[in-house]
């Protein structure tokens, strides 16, 4: 069965998100807190925990972290969704019938 035009999932794309994203400077520097990204929360992330990274990798990671620290969810109450801009909501169709 194909699924009704109604129920469609049709992405749109406004703006160009790679054109936001901050440039990655080959000098990076020491882990410091941030506001969202407190030492509490980088230790709890367990980058690297298997030490497979070389600590300028790691040292990456945390800064790649730092920088986007608000599109994370650090708590609960900032769980969210999609961008209404880039995606509709989501219809599921059901059919009527007797389990």
């Amino acid at each position: 069965m194909t699924l009704p035009e109604d129920f469609q999932i049709i992405q749109h794309i406004p703006t160009d998100p790679l054109k936001t994203l901050p440039e990655i400077s080959f000098n990076l520097p020491n882990f410091f807190p941030e506001e969202c990204y407190t030492l509490k929360r980088k230790s709890a992330m367990n980058v690297n925990q298997e030490q497979f990274l070389w600590p300028e990798e790691e040292k990456l990671v945390h800064h790649l972290i730092k920088l986007q620290e608000f599109a994370f969810a650090w708590t609960e109450d900032e769980k969210g969704k999609f961008l209404s801009d880039y995606f509709d909501l989501v219809v599921i169709p059901t059919v009527e019938h007797i389990p």
